[in-house]
């Protein structure tokens, strides 16, 4: 299933979690909940709901801000939940993964150690981070969302980025262990 048609049930679960959001709103939401696992870009979402309404799968509710100007907000119709609950019931499809850190290091031999190591440590930083923000997270979610059924499958989102970042974390420490090894046979 393509990006874009699963940005759909991206958006349309967005709007089922907070219905009365505009464009901007589930933009804003999915940069706080989704981001690490699913992002959307606003030149990608208007025109899902530009699609979704035209379907009839969402409402969109008058609604003002607080300047007073109108703003488009939306909610999930009947159909649009039983649309999102048909597509939540379907098999996981397997995703292709692109990953330029593992595609530089299958050509590693083409450059030198150093710059493979490089490439390792850097990405070692940028998980090192992105566990302390996962971390951070994980500490916030109870109470910012004290009583929200969804919770418990926020939490598991975000154990799934922790353990994902751990082995990641690990995988790093093996790579570096290797290339030290390579850079000494070279030597």
């Amino acid at each position: 299933m393509a990006k874009s048609h699963k940005s759909r049930y991206a958006i349309l679960g967005i709007l089922a979690i907070a219905p009365g959001s505009s464009g901007y709103d589930i933009r804003s939401l999915m940069k706080n909940s989704t981001e690490f696992f699913w992002r959307e870009t606003f030149s990608s979402i208007y025109p899902v709901l530009d699609e979704l309404e035209k379907e009839q799968l969402i409402i969109q509710v008058a609604n003002t801000s607080a300047s007073g100007r109108g703003r488009k907000t939306y909610k999930v119709s009947k159909e649009g939940r039983q649309a999102l609950r048909t597509w939540l019931a379907q098999d996981v499809e397997p995703e292709q993964a692109r990953n330029g850190l593992l595609l530089k290091l299958f050509f590693g031999d083409l450059t030198s150690p150093e710059i493979s190591r490089g490439h390792v440590e850097a990405y070692q930083a940028q998980l090192q981070a992105r566990k302390k923000v996962f971390s951070l997270i994980k500490s916030t979610l109870p109470k910012e969302y004290e009583k929200h059924g969804g919770l418990p499958f926020f939490l598991l989102t975000v154990e799934y980025g922790i353990r994902q970042v751990q082995a990641s974390l690990n995988w790093c420490e093996h790579a570096l262990e290797e290339i030290n090894k390579l850079q000494k046979n070279r030597s």
